[in-house]
């Protein structure tokens, strides 16, 4: 038992360190020591709970979060035992992560919620890929703050064959929590301004509820020159040598899809350095074949090959269109 309780002082010694790191602060313990706080702690387990003040049911910025699996004795431990070190201000989740994962589901799955959390007017920028739509997306976000929904940057893909490169896709949990997350912080502008997707992007699934306000919302088609949308896949998929690598691995498995018999094609033309003839192949024998419709019954058709100018073109065409609504 005592080289028990000796391995789990340890672990907890470690565990303060750490979450003293992260709180950016210590804690005043006073004349106890960790030892004896361990241990007082470590005694009274079966009592261990945590007050919650009833006019100050909300976590500040600053304050500790706590949870385990479902909001038990772990948590609710470590949670007094840093209230004993010095830290007022410790919250333990009820429920834990099962819960937080419950209530993360079920309010996706809600149209209410979604209806209560998304702006009543969403517009979604479409086009053809290399296009620009991220980098725009990106600018209108830059002149209008939290007005957009960056969905390739939370599922860190960019919704393609080849939309991993470069990047680290997520799991459906973390796009789940982040999307509620940029959902809860709201849209102050009135609006929301998305990228056109399809319901899958990369390894995440958006939300039948989010999806189905996506799929109506107002379109702006955005458009460019080939020669521009070729040096913008150039510029995203070749920035270095690791993006350069992870396209070569990638390749092949397009290489089947679009060609079947023609192996390693795709590969000598970039391993020759001819990645702009190799770019624009793809535009015109893949990407372009699949997103035909993409502008149909937009609300503007804006170039994209002045960005700044594309962005403030997009907020003046969303200005425009709140006026004729709020008119009829």
């Amino acid at each position: 038992l005592e080289k028990g309780l000796e391995f789990v002082e340890k672990r907890i010694s470690e565990l303060v360190e750490s979450i003293r790191g992260v709180a950016d602060r210590s804690p005043s313990t006073g004349e106890q020591t960790l030892s004896s706080v361990f241990s007082e702690v470590a005694t009274q387990l079966h009592s261990v709970r945590l007050e919650v003040q009833e006019n100050d049911s909300i976590p500040k910025a600053g304050d500790l979060i706590l949870y385990c699996a479902r909001g038990g004795k772990r948590s609710q431990s470590v949670g007094a035992l840093l209230r004993r070190l010095g830290w007022e201000r410790i919250w333990v989740i009820k429920g834990g992560y099962k819960a937080i994962r419950k209530s993360v589901r079920d309010t996706l799955a809600s149209n209410e919620s979604i209806a209560r959390l998304l702006p009543s007017r969403v517009y979604v920028l479409s086009g053809m890929t290399g296009v620009g739509k991220t980098r725009i997306l990106n600018r209108i976000e830059a002149m209008q703050g939290d007005s957009t929904i960056d969905l390739e940057g939370i599922a860190g893909h960019r919704s393609s064959l080849l939309g991993h490169v470069g990047l680290q896709p997520t799991s459906q949990k973390a796009f789940e929590s982040e999307l509620l997350c940029r959902l809860h912080n709201g849209f102050p502008n009135g609006y929301a301004v998305v990228e056109s997707e399809s319901r899958k992007v990369g390894n995440s699934i958006i939300p039948p509820a989010v999806w189905e306000n996506l799929i109506n919302a107002t379109r702006i088609d955005l458009v460019a020159p080939m020669e521009v949308r070729v040096t913008r896949l150039c510029e995203e998929y070749l920035r270095d040598d690791i993006h350069r690598q992870e396209l070569e691995k990638a390749l092949p498995h397009l290489e089947r899809v679009m060609r079947g018999s023609n192996k390693d094609a795709f590969v000598n033309m970039l391993r020759q350095g001819r990645e702009r003839e190799l770019t624009r192949l793809l535009i015109e024998q893949w990407y372009d074949l699949r997103y035909r419709d993409r502008g149909l019954g937009a609300i503007a058709q804006i170039d994209t090959t002045d960005e700044d100018m594309c962005a403030k073109e997009c907020l003046k065409a969303i200005e425009q269109d709140a006026k004729s609504s709020s008119t009829l």
